[in-house]
């Protein structure tokens, strides 16, 4: 600080004129000194401050990532466990449906075969009498 201009200022505003060894000027210039002392520890604090709140901010992302990381593979694996079960499920009703659908066919074919084995014995029984009755031979 420049002591003529805070001798200048003191005259001008209390009328009052200060000597340069005034033991005033001393007391601000202590002043001075010790403010500065404590801005420069002020501004030491604040800036480990800033450095703990970068570290702090560092290690919360680090842990958020982590427990996210472990919140998509969860649920990944919980998505494939229901998918399989569905799977599983549809497939049980998908075997069930074709071995009803297999047993029907069975049934059916089955059917079929009676029914085209009778119809071989009435076109034969047919033709027998047919031919019995072209031979003149009474039934």
């Amino acid at each position: 600080m420049d002591a003529k201009l805070l001798i200048a200022e003191v005259a001008k505003r209390h009328g009052i004129l200060l000597d340069a060894n005034d033991p005033v000027l001393v007391t601000v210039t202590l002043n001075e000194l010790v403010l500065e002392e404590y801005l420069r520890r002020l501004s030491a604090a604040v800036e480990q401050g800033e450095r703990r709140a970068v570290a702090a901010s560092e290690r919360q992302l680090a842990m958020a990532k982590q427990a996210a990381g472990e919140i998509v593979t969860r649920t990944a694996a919980y998505v494939a466990d229901q998918v399989r079960a569905a799977a599983a499920e549809a497939r049980s009703e998908i075997e069930q449906r074709v071995a009803g659908a297999a047993t029907s066919v069975r049934a059916d074919a089955s059917a079929a075969a009676r029914h085209r084995n009778l119809a071989f014995v009435f076109m034969m029984a047919s033709a027998l009498a047919s031919a019995l009755a072209l031979s003149g031979v009474a039934m």
